[in-house]
């Protein structure tokens, strides 16, 4: 399993913008990769997010990435999800592989 995580802050007055434009963009990547992808909003940092999207495998994601970035929209879209982050933080972005996974037991 490949796993892509990014970490973003996004203006509060913008959350609803925000889920719209991830609902157009999963549209896309979903054309081109087999994917799932959770949002998480930090309860301790305001305007702190978090974007989980976990792959099958690397090379499966490149190859649908590079599909994705050349599909007409995706820039524009990029763009309007720029202009809802605050200004001055950056996206962090992290690349992970699966090592472990404990499942509850009892």
């Amino acid at each position: 399993m490949f796993v892509k995580m990014y970490q973003y802050y996004i203006k509060r007055e913008n959350e609803e913008a925000f889920i719209l434009l991830q609902k157009k963009v999963n549209i896309i990547y979903s054309k081109y990769l087999d994917k799932h992808t959770r949002y998480w909003k930090s309860m301790d940092i305001e305007y702190k997010w978090y974007e989980v999207s976990t792959y099958q495998d690397k090379e499966s994601y490149l190859m649908g990435i590079q599909k994705v970035n050349e599909h007409p929209e995706i820039q524009e879209l990029f763009q309007e999800f720029q202009a809802l982050l605050i200004e001055n933080k950056e996206i962090k972005e992290d690349n992970l592989e699966e090592l472990l996974d404990l499942k509850r037991e009892g």
